[in-house]
């Protein structure tokens, strides 16, 4: 009679054991400044808004910031068609607007956006010489941010401003483009 008793106890704390850590793994707190991407065995299911939520116990919840970011691409040697590298640096403003496409479609957020962005830029800089690379800063910044929201819109996110700091032959320049 006493292992039955001593049975059925161990197995009532093992269940409640089970059920305790089934409801801390079905909670989630989302922050006011985030939205939460839910997958059920890597398959998007949906998005959640900031609050508190019970989901199931196998779901996965992906807290995504939605705040405004900075990246920072250090200055690196650009090529020109005179051949004579220029120094170009880059910062640029973004944030995330859609939750699951940033989740789904890009590993990294930041780092896709600094990829993006010395891609572009460079680019831009490979059409000019030194000499005319100052001159034409405002252009090169304004057609690197139109390439760039045209490559950041599908991963679901929004560029705000970027800055480009060109070095060349006659000086240094910072050109801005909104």
């Amino acid at each position: 009679m006493d292992s039955v008793v001593g049975l059925a106890v161990a197995l009532g704390v093992i269940l409640v054991f089970v059920c305790t850590v089934l409801l801390a793994k079905s909670a989630h707190q989302i922050q006011p400044y985030e939205q939460g991407v839910v997958s059920l065995l890597g398959s998007y299911r949906r998005t959640i808004n900031p609050g508190f939520h019970m989901m199931g116990p196998f779901n996965v919840v992906i807290r995504v910031d939605l705040r405004p970011r900075s990246v920072i691409l250090p200055p690196f040697p650009a090529p020109t068609v005179s051949g004579q590298p220029a120094t170009v640096g880059a910062q640029v403003d973004y944030k995330v607007v859609n939750a699951a496409r940033a989740t789904f479609l890009s590993v990294d957020v930041g780092t896709s956006v600094q990829r993006s962005v010395k891609e572009t830029v460079g680019n831009e800089v490979a059409h000019h010489t030194l000499e005319t690379l100052l001159p034409n800063g405002w252009s090169i910044a304004q057609r690197s941010r139109e390439r760039l929201v045209q490559l950041s819109g599908p991963m679901g996110i929004e560029i705000l401003r970027l800055s480009i700091t060109i070095q060349g032959v006659t000086g240094q320049l910072e050109f801005f483009a909104n």
